[in-house]
């Protein structure tokens, strides 16, 4: 009788959907296809991903990367500059301060990409006295500036275990 009791929840249990986790690694493995490149690019591209950390920065010289595919640092670097602006954007970067230049790429003339690209140290230890000198900016721009560089994603590869979506079958 308890038998009887128990499987018609276990059966209920086996048909619930199960959540569909996809990995950043494979949302951008996925995102790949959408990009024009050779088959040797997208395996070289794979090779970047895979050895991109959980916080999204690759964890493996680039030299190392080209040398397993026989190839300079420089014929891999663009392969590596398509990986980065791929979403989440500046995934697969070097370092915080190319990271945060992937990001503000979009605006070049603006004071948050001069002060990344020139003024990083500075920025990094909030000299901001030095950095108003320097760019003879005021108050304002200067907080809008840092605002702007504040609101991007220092680490483009966290959180992402935690987005999954239930998949349904009609």
């Amino acid at each position: 009788m308890i038998s009887s009791a128990i499987n018609p929840l276990s059966k209920q249990k086996k048909e619930m959907p199960l959540p569909d986790r996809h990995s950043l690694l494979e949302d951008l493995i996925d995102q790949l296809k959408d990009i024009d490149m050779n088959e040797l690019e997208k395996e070289i591209s794979e090779e970047i991903i895979w050895n991109t950390n959980e916080r999204g920065y690759l964890d493996t010289d680039l030299i190392l990367i080209a040398d397993r595919f026989e190839l300079l640092e420089k014929e891999v670097e663009p392969i590596l500059n398509k990986v980065q602006r791929l979403k989440p954007k500046g995934i697969g970067s070097r370092n915080l301060r190319e990271c945060l230049m992937i990001q503000l790429e979009n605006k070049p003339n603006s004071l948050a990409y001069n002060l990344v690209n020139n003024f990083f140290d500075d920025f990094m230890h909030k000299r901001y006295e030095k950095i108003k000198t320097k760019l003879k900016c005021t108050n304002e721009e200067l907080q809008e500036a840092v605002d702007r560089i504040s609101k991007l994603n220092p680490r483009p590869g966290e959180g992402y275990a935690d987005n999954f979506q239930i998949v349904i079958p009609d």
